[in-house]
């Protein structure tokens, strides 16, 4: 790690270069390098500093031509680049290759090595080459002179931060030593007296003399002239004096330079330094020493008159007021000077010192302005914020809580609380960026004055972590800022643009928690309608059909109000008409008249509900939409049953009327397809044959001709006349027709999903039975190992996977075979008793369920594996009931429970690839609760159930069983359901705020 170097007053050595001057290998050092080289090292230096190499080059290859002398320097800029990157090892081999050890070339290699050594934090490597250093160069030769000064000072400042400050004494005296510039040798005098008089305190009094006799001596030396170091001397010159315990000698050498000090601190002013006036250090100091002394007695019970004489003042001889105290000279320095460095702490003393006189019921009078308050304030900042500027971070954390501490207030202590929680972060405190942003969003949010700025001060913070990449700590942050700042202006805007982040990671449930803050917190907010819409858009998405109604409401509700709503409203109310007809059967005539209204709408032209210029063929296409789906209801109606050929000839007009108006549709193949299976049900097969006909001819190599007998079986299906599906199938698969192996599989897979499993073999039979090609075969017997699960007939399932797996070892289909071989091993296992060939039997599945989890890593499939996991485990326990001990149901049980409750835990439900699973895991694991008599998890299961899923979840009707139950034998145990109040059993209440079933609208 590289370290930075640091110098006691904050000041730096100037004019100093690094390196030697000499000839190569000379024994007498003599003169020193010319300015002009010393100019062109540097460049060089810079050059090589900024990544430029080749024009580092340039330079020190001319300069060596006209400067021979100037090679050593040009050595140490060389192996710098070595010591940069760390290896030091090669740059102790090239010292090593110097032909004279002793020369000044090897050394100024070895400091040059030493200083590397000191970046790298390698200190006693660097300790060593400095202490040999000036062991073979006690004094400096003139040739020497700013080669020992650099070395000399940087040793003493890497001692300093070791600790060791009588070394650095040591040091610095060294520097003294060389023939040092006037105005860098009052620096370096004033550093030394500083650490001596430092070193002093940590001495007993006895051993302090000899400290205070060189202390004496360079501050006498300093005293020549009046100058920033004067300042400085008699500074050290007091604290020497109050360190000997004469309180008073150290506030008359003040005041007895008080001129001269004002007349150094009015030229700093001019030179816009006033904050390295010596006024303010010497006025803090006095405080500092009457504070210290006030303490003491305090601390020890002494007289309450001399105490109140330090803090305020002594009385004046002869009255008339009270001379300087501590109180008096802290607030000079925290009003007069407050761009000192002094200011923020003398302000805090004073506030202390006024409190304990207060307490000694002395009364207090200060004349301090509210214009010189201000400008106090405004230094005050200004100096912390410089530091944040500067990234000293750690340091600007000091500066502004001292600074805030006294103006907790305002349009600047805002932007400083935010800089604060920035410093925080840029240090890795995250607990008080918690403790401070909350602060600001606590006492600034809401309807305060200043909550936009606090606001905007927040969102940097927020974004300062994004810069970072901690996106965690990020949304934490702005979470604070949309819980406290709802007035700010970017509120709703960004609330929409996290909502539409989680809804592209398709997080719906997320997204619409944003969404909804838009909406109850903004209701005239720009992103008020949007909110509306993307509400519904996550119903949909989270396939809650209820909830998409019931946020569709007030969505279409809102875009009514609009001046021109156009076709956003029209596909809107489609859309609620689509989700009344997949919601519940006896939505039905609510859905085939709300397709109506949407129709009639439209048919009157009225440019409220107009498209965009360019977009003339939505509603047309809306219309057909609506026509389609409004021919299906009327098919999916199915009582009474004396009406429904009526509601048949019904959707045939209305299927006609589609097609004739517009025979482009989309809808149109479908709609004859549609056509000929009513006309089949009605018995009309001139009808039929009529519609089939006109599909064919007028819509040929569409999926509907050219599949017309599936289309067709399907439809009769839907229907739910299934005889005459089955006729149609066996039509198909007959092999007499002129449909693809493709065809059929295609039919088969879909009749599988649809759980007509007897059908759906047909189709795999007559595939395998007509072909051997791998594209075929592969996929059939896939669909026949499938059949042969769903039908529970896991013997023969467990025998075709197998065929498959060893048939096509390197199947696209390894992980689905898999885990069709794990049920069926699984379940298979349950039925044997032998312990043995049981536990053979659950091998096999745990070797299936390996193969698959090799194979695919995705979140959704990791989901699904840790249910089939679980079913394992239960299958497990529930062969043990019947051939076990109780010990082994029990293990196994428990077992299972675990699989489950990790998914059910720690699975993510807003992934849409793991919900289902998650819905599984709850599914099959609460019996195994009930079973083990856990009846409060059981209960609490059920009602995370219930909250993730809502009363939409696949499983809910058993959910609220089993909740019963629970709840039921808890309170037979005599225990107290721990969880929600409300009593949940049975059915959701009746959909209130949904529309009644009706009947069915006339055409």
């Amino acid at each position: 790690m590289m370290h930075r170097r640091i110098c006691l007053t904050g000041l730096f050595l100037a004019g100093i270069i690094v390196g030697a001057v000499s000839a190569s290998g000379a024994e007498d050092l003599t003169g020193g390098p010319d300015p002009k080289v010393k100019a062109e090292i540097q460049y060089a230096e810079a050059l090589q500093k900024l990544g430029l190499p080749d024009y580092m080059k340039i330079v020190l290859d001319r300069l060596i031509s006209e400067h021979p002398e100037a090679k050593p320097l040009i050595k140490i800029l060389n192996l710098q680049s070595l010591i940069s990157v760390g290896k030091f090892e090669e740059v102790l081999q090239i010292i090593a290759k110097e032909r004279d050890q002793n020369s000044q070339d090897a050394w100024a290699m070895r400091l040059a090595l030493a200083d590397g050594y000191y970046a790298w934090s390698k200190f006693s490597d660097a300790q060593a080459i400095y202490v040999s250093f000036f062991k073979a160069f006690s004094k400096p030769t003139p040739a020497l002179n700013d080669f020992y000064i650099n070395s000399a000072y940087k040793y003493a400042q890497m001692l300093l931060v070791l600790g060791d400050e009588e070394g650095a004494v040591a040091a610095y005296e060294n520097v003294l030593k060389a023939d040092v510039p006037k105005h860098i040798m009052r620096q370096v005098m004033s550093e030394t007296a500083e650490l001596l008089l430092k070193v002093a305190e940590t001495k007993k009094p006895a051993e302090r003399k000899a400290y205070f006799d060189k202390i004496d001596k360079l501050t006498t030396d300093l005293l020549w002239i009046q100058d920033i170091w004067f300042g400085k001397a008699i500074v050290i010159m007091a604290q020497e004096r109050a360190m000997q315990g004469n309180i008073d000698g150290a506030q008359k050498l003040v005041n007895d330079y008080t001129a001269t000090l004002k007349q150094i601190h009015e030229t700093l002013v001019e030179q816009n330094l006033e904050s390295l006036s010596p006024m303010a250090n010497c006025r803090y100091l006095l405080g500092s020493i009457m504070w210290d002394e006030a303490q003491k007695l305090i601390a020890s019970g002494g007289d309450k008159a001399a105490i109140i004489d330090l803090l305020a003042g002594k009385a004046k001889a002869g009255g008339g007021g009270r001379e300087p105290g501590a109180l008096s000279h802290f607030l000079n320095v925290f009003i007069g000077y407050p761009s000192t460095k002094w200011a923020a702490d003398a302000g805090e003393q004073a506030d202390k010192i006024e409190t304990i006189l207060r307490g000694y019921g002395a009364k207090i009078n200060t004349s301090v302005t509210p214009e010189k308050m201000a400008e106090v304030r405004r230094y005050q900042f200004q100096g912390a914020r410089a530091l944040f500027s500067q990234n000293q971070f750690a340091n600007a954390v000091e500066a502004y809580l001292k600074v805030l501490n006294r103006f907790p207030e305002g349009d600047t202590s805002v932007a400083a609380l935010g800089e604060l929680a920035r410093s925080y972060i840029e240090t890795d405190d995250d607990l008080m960026v918690d403790t401070t942003v909350r602060y600001m969003a606590e006492r600034f949010g809401g309807s305060d004055p200043l909550q936009g700025k606090a606001g905007d001060q927040v969102l940097r913070a927020a974004g300062t972590y994004g810069d970072r990449g901690n996106e965690e700590r990020k949304a934490e942050v702005y979470e604070v800022y949309f819980d406290h700042f709802k007035e700010h202006p970017m509120a709703a805007a960004l609330l929409y643009q996290f909502g539409t982040r989680k809804f592209s990671e398709e997080r719906y449930q997320e997204a619409r928690a944003y969404y909804e803050r838009i909406v109850n917190d903004y209701p005239t907010s720009p992103s008020f309608l949007s909110a509306l819409k993307q509400i519904t858009y996550c119903q949909l998405k989270e396939g809650d059909t209820k909830a998409e109604i019931l946020a569709l409401k007030p969505y279409i509700a809102a875009l009514e109000k609009e001046r021109k709503p156009g076709t956003e409203y029209i596909r809107s109310k489609f859309r609620m008409a689509a989700a009344f007809q997949k919601l519940d059967p006896k939505y039905l005539p609510t859905a085939i008249k709300g397709y109506s209204e949407i129709i009639k709408l439209l048919e009157t032209k009225d440019p409220k509900y107009a498209p965009d210029a360019g977009d003339d063929e939505k509603n047309a296409e809306v219309i057909q939409g609506c026509l389609f789906f409004k021919a299906v209801g009327y098919t999916q109606i199915k009582e009474p049953a004396a009406k429904l050929n009526a509601y048949r000839g019904a959707a045939i007009k209305t299927l006609q009327t589609l097609v004739s108006t517009y025979p482009k549709s989309r809808y149109a193949p479908s709609a004859l397809s549609q056509i000929g299976t009513l006309w089949t049900v009605l018995e009309n097969a001139d009808e039929a044959q009529k519609a089939l006909k006109q599909l064919q001819t007028d819509y040929p190599g569409t999926p509907e001709a050219e599949n017309s007998l599936f289309v067709l079986g399907t439809n009769l299906l839907d229907l739910g006349m299934r005889s005459r599906a089955v006729d149609i199938f066996r039509q198909m698969f007959s092999g007499q027709g002129k449909y693809s192996n493709t065809q059929i599989l295609t039919a088969g897979n879909e009749l599988l999903k649809a759980g007509e499993y007897d059908i759906s073999l047909q189709a795999f039979d007559r595939v395998i039975a007509s072909t051997s090609e791998r594209v075929y075969v592969e996929k059939a017997l896939m669909g026949r190992g499938q059949v042969m699960v769903e039908r529970k007939e896991y013997d023969k399932a467990a025998t075709v996977l197998q065929e498959m797996l060893d048939t096509y070892p390197n199947s696209g289909m390894t992980v689905e075979a898999s885990l069709q071989l794990t049920r069926c091993y699984s379940e298979l296992a349950t039925r044997e008793p032998d312990s043995n060939a049981r536990m053979e039997i659950f091998n096999k599945a745990i070797a299936a369920m390996t193969t698959a989890r090799k194979y695919d890593k995705s979140v959704g499939f990791k989901a699904r594996s840790d249910v089939e996991i679980g079913r394992l485990l239960a299958l497990k326990a529930q062969a043990e009931t019947q051939y076990g001990t109780p010990a082994q149901v029990a293990d196994y049980r428990g077992k299972a429970m675990a699989s489950f409750q990790g998914l059910m835990m720690l699975g993510y439900p807003g992934v849409k690839e793991a919900r289902p699973h998650i819905e599984d895991a709850f599914s099959l694991c609460l019996p195994l609760l009930l079973e083990a008599e856990l009846w409060q998890d059981a209960l609490d299961d059920c009602d995370r159930y219930i909250e993730i899923f809502g009363n939409n979840g696949r499983y809910v009707s058993d959910v609220r069983r089993i909740r019963s139950k629970a709840k039921t034998k808890l309170a037979v145990s005599g225990a107290t359901a721990q969880g929600p109040v409300e009593d949940d059993e049975g059915e959701a209440p009746a959909e209130a705020d949904l529309p009644d079933d009706g009947v069915v609208p006339e055409d």
